[in-house]
């Protein structure tokens, strides 16, 4: 027997631990002393109660030793092992059911360890089981869990077989189902079951129940069965022969929906249509959404359209209906599928968002369903691309270098493109009007002559005016001397002044256009007259 370091577990599994050569071979075994979990088997200030979070570390113990020593082909013992006596016998008879069955389940023997101290001061060294005195067991029944659940529970080499299924049918079938069932076999514990398809045995079921059943099948079809009963111990399987069976699909007796198809769509609707099932009861109308069909519609024979409503524009949507008529149970025809998709949904919010006198910007509501948007203006006596968006998100645009107090008109559509296919909406027209023109300040506002009694002030042409305002200051307050109505004025003279006094005069120059008048800042000038 080889301990490691300190005899632990620790101390065997570390990169230093080296197994010893020996002259006779399969003749050493690692031995670990595991008083596991430490805080129930010896720590004497530790807890007295097994619970079941501490078999956590009887696990961990048995796997480490099965990972690093039995796998590899080296065994392995416990070569000492117990669980302090303190006085909860009913505690250590639970941690040697658990610990013990974990050395039966992981062939790793164990020696109880006995140091003839069943009472004393030290909790966590009363590992006495023996009583010398009377050769009779201080706590049997701890003892006799060790021995009872310590042994390993022999595991036969083969099993006898099964018995074959028997008397196998079809209990029920329909056009795509087949139920199948046979008599119980008293001694399996099993079933499998195969299916022969794609030129091959593939097994479909594994199930204690003596019965199968198969789906979406196809109707009238004959489907290839074969049934073994097993029964199994320890991982070992003991299987019957096969027993073939064969069972077909039911024809169909309802009609299969025809011609159908989508007869329009809007932007939050899809119309389907097709033709009549003479004889049937009705249709069951189906739509695919959220990963499953979901029945939308249940309508009489006679109804050969339906509108399925509440839909998002520009988005593709699956349908399948089928007719139905009443026998035993709801009798059912095919499926019959189709696609619909709803029409692309027109820009909205389309307005001015905002303008100058040379620039409008407009705006519009995002579709979240379109590729993009394309933006025209009318200019030239033909529409004119502004921009093609590649992003749905973008959801304005200025059109530049436009003159001022002028009406433009601008059209706006939706488009989506997939798969390399486009559709768009109709256009929606906007017009919108520039803003009057602004007014630049007046500039070169200086004195052009003097006399004792007036001043004659000057100024540069603004191209930008209709006309300008002269105003003195005088009495505490500006008071208005002219007003042009030309921007080709460009002189005022004021009058009625002293000699050898300065006086301030301000201009500001002013635009009118629709009826509305914007002005420019103040320039202001201080003049002096002569003495």
């Amino acid at each position: 027997m080889v301990p490691g370091y300190d005899a632990s577990i620790d101390g065997c599994t570390t990169s230093t631990f080296k197994l010893p050569d020996d002259s006779t071979p399969n003749r050493l075994i690692v031995s670990v002393h595991a008083y596991t979990p430490y805080n129930f088997a010896l720590n004497a200030n530790g807890t007295a109660e097994f619970t079941n979070d501490l078999k956590n570390e009887v696990d961990y113990l048995y796997s480490t030793i099965k990972s690093h020593f039995i796998d590899k082909g080296v065994p392995a013992i416990i070569g000492e092992t117990s669980a302090s006596n303190k006085n909860n016998a009913a505690e250590r008879v639970k941690w040697a059911q658990y610990y013990m069955g974990k050395s039966a389940e992981y062939g790793v023997p164990c020696m109880l360890w006995d140091n003839n101290a069943f009472n004393g001061g030290d909790r966590g060294e009363c590992h006495g089981h023996l009583n010398r005195s009377t050769l009779g067991w201080y706590d049997k029944a701890f003892v006799d869990a060790v021995i009872k659940y310590g042994k390993k529970e022999q595991i036969p080499e083969k099993l006898t077989p099964p018995a074959s299924v028997t008397n196998c049918k079809a209990r029920h079938t329909t056009t795509t189902e087949i139920f199948i069932n046979w008599d119980k076999v008293e001694d399996a514990d099993g079933y499998i079951t195969e299916q022969y398809k794609g030129g091959k045995w593939v097994q479909i079921n594994d199930s204690e129940y003596p019965a199968v059943d198969l789906y979406n099948l196809k109707p009238d079809t004959v489907y290839t069965l074969r049934i073994r009963a097993y029964k199994t111990q320890k991982g070992i399987y003991a299987y019957s022969d096969y027993v073939r069976f064969a069972a077909r699909t039911s024809k169909p007796v309802v009609k299969n929906v025809t011609n159908f198809k989508v007869k329009s769509a809007t932007t939050n609707s899809v119309t389907l249509q097709w033709d009549k099932c003479e004889g049937e009861v009705g249709y069951f109308v189906e739509r695919y959404k959220n990963g499953s069909w979901c029945n939308i519609a249940e309508l009489p024979v006679d109804t050969t359209s339906y509108t399925e409503k509440g839909l998002i524009n520009g988005t593709t949507y699956s349908f399948r209906i089928r007719a139905y008529r009443y026998g035993d149970t709801v009798l059912t025809g095919l499926y019959s599928n189709v696609a619909g998709t709803t029409t692309l949904a027109n820009v909205t919010g389309f307005a001015k968002q905002s303008s100058t006198d040379s620039s409008i910007t407009v705006k519009w509501n995002r579709n979240s369903r379109a590729t993009g948007y394309v933006l025209e203006q009318y200019t030239g006596g033909k529409w004119v691309q502004l921009t093609k968006t590649a992003s749905n998100t973008n959801t304005s645009y200025t059109a530049k270098n436009l003159k001022a107090s002028t009406t433009y008109t601008f059209r706006i559509k939706t488009y989506k493109t997939v798969n390399g296919k486009t559709t768009e909406t109709a256009y929606i027209r906007l017009a919108a009007r520039t803003s009057a023109p602004s007014v630049t300040n007046v500039t070169g506002f200086t004195k052009e002559s003097v006399t004792q009694t007036t001043a004659t002030l000057k100024w540069n042409k603004n191209t930008t005016a209709t006309g300008y305002i002269v105003e003195q200051y005088k009495g505490g307050k500006w008071t208005q001397i002219a007003k042009t109505t030309s921007n080709s004025t460009l002189t005022c003279t004021a009058k009625g002044l002293k000699a050898n006094t300065t006086y301030t005069f301000r201009i500001r120059a002013y635009k009118t256009s629709d009826s509305s008048t914007k002005y420019s800042d103040y320039v202001r000038a201080a003049v002096t007259t002569a003495k």
